[in-house]
């Protein structure tokens, strides 16, 4: 057990890992241990299959996962609906960590156990307002996909893992490195244009928010959606939608409901 401000923290099951980072299920208590409620704790920790990654770079994901830190706090204080909360974290030593509320399931599981019609509008109107929320803030996801967004008790989808998240702001931006692990982003939802010139921009996020409605709509989908999924996922970046209050119009139309 360990302490982070005024609270004291217990890990329980490990949830997961990737290349460069682990989650488990933790138990965080007051001071007097009198109450404990469970939350899901991410260290940064390089994976052992990772052992021929050298110390630089290791040291620049280091400095990229603190930028995500400090960036998923910001942007979930400008929209806690949509983007998921980030309620502790420890920027000290080899082994920083984050603790977010823990979320029921991500929206692989959510898609895998069958979504209400009402539910995916929701789930995918959701996903829009965050990415709008990030886009309006000069910044680029990067990594957008099923796994990582979250759902909650309360059914509201939230936008995670910030590790590949780039700041367009020149004069605010703290990632220096050049050093790009895992060739960026998610094969499926990776844009053309990564893939072919390394190039990113908003319309990189379209495209991927593209392959997330696809999968969401996976068999129910009517001629209007299909004409919005195809206008995400356009090869060329000026083809598709000019920014996300541009898609969440005509999602809105298509599917008949308010935006």
């Amino acid at each position: 057990m360990d302490q982070c401000g005024n609270y004291f923290l217990e890990d329980l099951q490990r949830l997961g890992r990737g290349g460069f980072g682990e989650v488990y299920e933790v138990n965080v208590y007051n001071l007097q241990k009198t109450h404990s409620k469970r939350y899901a704790r991410k260290y940064f920790s390089p994976s052992p299959e990772n052992n021929n990654t050298k110390l630089k770079e290791i040291a620049d994901l280091r400095e990229r996962f603190l930028v995500e830190i400090k960036t998923q706090c910001t942007l979930n204080r400008i929209n806690y609906d949509s983007i998921a909360p980030i309620v502790l974290f420890s920027t000290a030593g080899d082994k920083p960590y984050f603790v977010m509320e823990k979320a029921d399931c991500n929206l692989v599981e959510a898609i895998k156990a069958g979504m209400s019609a009402e539910d995916k509008i929701k789930s995918v109107i959701q996903i829009i307002l965050g990415i709008k929320t990030i886009h309006d803030h000069e910044y680029v996801h990067r990594d957008l996909k099923p796994a990582n967004i979250l759902q909650y008790s309360d059914g509201r989808y939230k936008i995670s893992d910030f590790g590949l998240v780039k700041d367009l702001n020149q004069v605010r931006a703290e990632i220096k490195t050049k050093f790009q692990p895992n060739g960026m982003g998610t094969d499926g939802y990776r844009a053309p244009e990564i893939t072919e010139s390394g190039l990113f921009s908003v319309q990189s996020d379209i495209f991927a928010i593209g392959q997330v409605i696809s999968d969401i709509y996976s068999s129910d989908r009517t001629d209007k959606l299909k004409k919005v999924i195809s206008k995400c996922r356009e090869h060329w970046p000026e083809n598709r939608y000019v920014d996300a209050n541009e898609l969440l119009v005509d999602f809105c139309k298509a599917m008949g409901v308010a935006p």
